[in-house]
């Protein structure tokens, strides 16, 4: 643990104890918080989480992050109740942020739709949306359903807040403008989630509460009240452990993750390895399925060469752009070679696009898609690389350093580069070196041993978890 790190789990230490009388209805208001984005762009609390003499004003000793962790599982046990074995009731399955991704083939196979039940947020869906869409036959609720006028509580408790903050005229955190605005909204937030979830488990049966992730307060504050009513629940995994700050602490029940890495990863953190399970993520189930588009048709509609390679580079946004320039100025192999790239979220006219000729826009096309026409995938350290290996593609990874880097890839040895000029002589030569693919070939095997296992498809196994759970 470095610095960086040490200091902003302190803190975070610290704001739990200052924050610990705002309560509503006995649910600790301040352990639902989305704290990393209460304080994102405070840029002088960031830069002095990085100095070592920062640790000395700070409240709280952290040893490593099962001390995270053992404050918040004491905090959840004096809320939890007994389970309730209940397989007569929904499953109930929260997609916060579109970050549920289960394909309709899942839905279709596995859930019972007379025993299921989908809730979303209010907040916009993001246009590029790949599920949930055109889903036949499964009720999909919105938590406004079950909302209470919670106004005057909701006042109180930011005058409480108020009180605190008062207490703390100095505060490097607490003084931030940003921090307390957002403070005050999700307050808000978590109390009507309180109130909304209440409402729904008192008109409804439910069996088993399931989300995608339990970073942001709505799903967080989900689990928590589902804790107080016997409910049990399961945590998917949405995207690979690359940093810690997005996957400690763990709260729910039960953490549906992807392999060993991560059982290995969170029993180092503290936790029991009997409240975690490998699952895997339906949406891999459905990787290896012909594709619904041609690759000749996709090739044609992009506008490539096809008798040229072609390189699928995924990127996101303007993250590690100079490094991506670089790497694209080096390759060896330009008169032969198409390159499309595939952003994060899908952006018609990326800079990379105007300076590199043999340069493709993926033109909104599903990675997936895109898999079936690439010879080779170069991505940064991305959910998408793991994919790629799942597709049996070749795939090369661009490292980079950052604060809470759990060293997903870093098993992948020389496939894993920094240099973006070496990653590029290693494309390279990939082509026409029998050696380096049949290094790829045992690596990429190596590695899937220990990140992810495809023999039985995620989501029959999710339902013997389910299963489990209700009866």
């Amino acid at each position: 643990m470095n610095t960086y790190e040490k200091n902003y789990w302190t803190v975070y230490l610290d704001f739990l104890d200052d924050f610990a009388e705002l309560e509503y209805k006995g649910y600790p208001l301040v352990y639902l918080l989305h704290y990393g984005s209460l304080i994102r762009e405070n840029k002088e609390l960031i830069e002095a989480l990085h100095d070592p003499a920062y640790t000395i004003s700070l409240k709280n000793t952290l040893n490593d992050l099962s001390d995270i962790q053992q404050t918040f599982s004491k905090k959840k046990a004096t809320i939890q109740r007994p389970f309730k074995k209940n397989k007569n009731g929904k499953i109930l399955l929260h997609d916060v942020y579109d970050l549920l991704r289960f394909p309709n083939d899942t839905f279709y196979h596995y859930f019972d739709k007379r025993k299921t039940l989908i809730l979303q947020d209010t907040i916009p869906q993001r246009k590029e949306k790949q599920y949930l869409v055109g889903l036949k036959g499964y009720p999909i609720q919105n938590f406004d359903n079950y909302k209470k006028d919670v106004t005057d509580p909701i006042n109180k408790l930011k005058k409480k807040a108020q009180v605190i903050l008062s207490k703390f005229p100095n505060h490097l955190v607490y003084t931030n403008q940003t921090f307390r605005s957002r403070l005050f909204m999700q307050i808000a937030k978590i109390v009507n989630r309180i109130e909304e979830v209440a409402n729904l488990f008192r008109k409804m049966s439910i069996s088993t509460v399931i989300v995608p992730s339990t970073h942001y307060p709505e799903s967080r504050t989900l689990v928590f009240v589902a804790a107080g009513y016997g409910i049990p629940t399961i945590c998917m995994q949405h995207g690979i452990i690359s940093s810690e700050f997005g996957y400690i602490p763990k709260i729910a029940d039960i953490d549906a993750v992807y392999g060993q890495f991560e059982i290995n990863w969170y029993q180092q953190n503290g936790i029991n390895k009997k409240d975690l399970e490998i699952i895997g993520h339906p949406r891999f189930d459905m990787i290896n399925q012909v594709p619904k588009i041609r690759k000749e048709e996709i090739k044609q509609n992009l506008g490539i060469d096809p008798t040229k390679k072609t390189l699928l580079l995924i990127i996101r946004g303007q993250l590690l752009f100079e490094k991506w320039n670089a790497f694209l100025d080096h390759l060896g192999t330009k008169d032969n070679i198409n390159v499309i790239i595939k952003d994060f979220r899908y952006k018609e006219n990326h800079p990379l696009l105007d300076t590199h000729s043999f340069v493709y826009a993926s033109k909104g096309y599903h990675h997936y898609d895109l898999f079936s026409l690439s010879d080779v995938v170069v991505s940064y350290a991305s959910t998408v690389a793991l994919e790629a290996m799942l597709a049996k593609k070749p795939v090369f990874i661009l490292d980079e350093a950052f604060p809470g880097n759990t060293g997903y890839y870093h098993n992948m040895e020389k496939l894993l580069q920094s240099d973006p000029k070496q990653l590029s002589k290693l494309v390279t030569d990939f082509f026409t070196n029998k050696n380096l693919q049949s290094y790829m070939d045992n690596t990429i095997t190596e590695f899937l041993s220990q990140s992810y296992s495809n023999k039985i498809s995620s989501g029959k196994r999710l339902m013997r978890l389910i299963n489990r759970l209700s009866e």
